[in-house]
Order: C-alpha cells, then structure tokens, then sequence
C-alpha cells in the first residue's frame, strides 16, 4: 500500500513541476506496473479494494487530464461493481486482476448479475446430475470447459485459467467476444490446413515408396513423382530412354533417372 501511494504522489509532484509531462507519464507507467505486482501477490480477497479503486480513479482522472479518457467516471465505476466487489482486483485501466468493464451505466444489480447468475445456476445442476450418474472426472472437466468457453461468454463474461493461480475474469462487450472468436476460429483453420497439408505430404510420400522402381517412370505415376511430361519408351529394368517428344534422353536425364531408380529402391528395400 505504501509503495502504492508513493507511486501516485510522485506522478502528482510531476505534474506539479511546471507540468513535466513526460516525467508524469513514465511516473504513472511504474504505478501501473507497481499495482500490477501487487495484485500478483495478493487475492481479490485480501486486496486493499479501497486503495486500489481510488488509485483507478486517479490513473482515469490523470489519463483525462491528457485527453487520452473521455469516459464519465460513472460509466467505469458503476454499481455493483465499483461498491466493493471484483472491481478492486481489475486493476488500472484495466490491466491485471481479475475483471473488465462493468456493464452499461445506469444497469441494475439484476440486470447486471441475472444473466451470468442463470448461467451458473444451470453449471450446478449439470454438475449435480453427473455426480449423480457417477460421471467421471474428464466429464465434469468438460462441463468445467463449456462453462469457460460458451456459457459465461454468451453472456459477457471472458475466464481465463493461470497456472497455480486463481482464474481470471472480465466483463467484455459481444463485439469483442465476436472478435476473438473469429480470430480463434481463423487461427484453428491455419492450424486444420497446416495439418492437412502435412498429412497430405506425409500420404504422397507413403504412395511413392509403394511404387516398384521398375513402375515408377510410367505414364501412370507422373502426378504422384511430380512429372509434367510422360516418357515414351523404357529398357528392361523400367529405367526411361525416351523423352516425350520420342527424342533419346541425354546422358544428364539419364544420370538423374539411375539415381532417382536407385533411390526409390533402396527406400523399398528398407521399408
């Protein structure tokens, strides 16, 4: 709490010497950082919520100040939030904590809390049935995970899980939820097309080994080794001598073909 309040007063001593701006800038960047560590060591419930909504309020009257906050206070700090709850583990503008925005100003506590408290409502009762039905412990994980990923967000609600931590939440816009869902499901097509393409690679290259060397420069295969042109006659061995215009390969095409035959049957005779 001290270190806090020495953060925020030496943001004030800037701004009051001849309004040195870039000093008052940097010095409300380490209260920022200063809130962020503290809320990493404590919990919302034993954070000093007072102090750090009177700290938010400060960083949101000095952001105006600068023209760079244009939200009323009472839009940020609406009821129930700004009272006493989460609002104190949100942070600044924001950043750490558990919480976001609140809901539209002017909002009642029900109209607020009924939506996400209908949501955890039916949570408990599946919860409860599969308990019941002696469901097992990856089932009520995947319960646990609709709650996160679904059900608190279709109504505004973003839970985030931390490693040894205590999750994090925050109250979100739909635009904004609309937003990371696209990106999300964009991010998994890349994925699903990255994983295509590998298996698709891994699939011709499975076929090619299949093919008998003394086959593999045949009309039938030019697709699957990449050929463009088919060759027109073969020796004994199935190695090409001519090329597609019915012209004897030169010695270089010919190299090429030894080495590509040699090659597909050593990988056959490894296999």
């Amino acid at each position: 709490g001290a270190e806090l309040q020495a953060r925020r007063r030496a943001v004030h001593d800037a701004l009051c010497d001849s309004i040195d701006t870039p000093a008052a800038l940097r010095q409300l960047e380490q209260l920022v950082r200063e809130v962020n560590r503290y809320l990493a060591s404590t919990s919302a419930a034993t954070a000093n919520r007072p102090l750090l909504l009177d700290i938010a309020r400060f960083f949101e009257k000095v952001l105006g100040a600068f023209g760079l906050s244009d939200a009323p206070e009472p839009e940020r700090y609406a009821p129930p939030f700004a009272a006493g709850g989460a609002d104190a583990a949100r942070g600044i503008g924001g950043l750490g904590g558990g919480g976001g925005a609140p809901g539209a100003p002017g909002a009642s506590r029900e109209q607020i809390a009924g939506p996400i408290v209908e949501v955890l409502a039916d949570f408990r009762e599946r919860v409860r049935a599969l308990a019941v039905s002696g469901a097992s412990a990856s089932e009520l994980l995947a319960e646990c995970d609709r709650l996160r990923d679904d059900d608190l967000r279709r109504v505004g609600v973003r839970l985030e899980d931390r490693s040894g931590e205590a999750a994090r939440w925050m109250l979100v816009t739909p635009a904004d939820l609309e937003a990371e869902r696209a990106a999300a499901e964009a991010e998994e097509r890349k994925r699903a097309e990255v994983r295509q393409a590998a298996q698709a690679k891994d699939a011709a290259r499975t076929a090619m080994r299949a093919v008998p060397p003394e086959q593999m420069f045949r009309p039938e295969h030019d697709g699957l080794f990449g050929r463009e042109a088919s060759f027109t006659q073969w020796d004994s061995q199935g190695l090409p001598t001519h090329g597609a215009d019915g012209e004897p390969l030169s010695k270089g095409a010919r190299k090429r073909a030894e080495k590509a035959y040699a090659k597909q049957k050593a990988n056959q005779e490894t296999s």
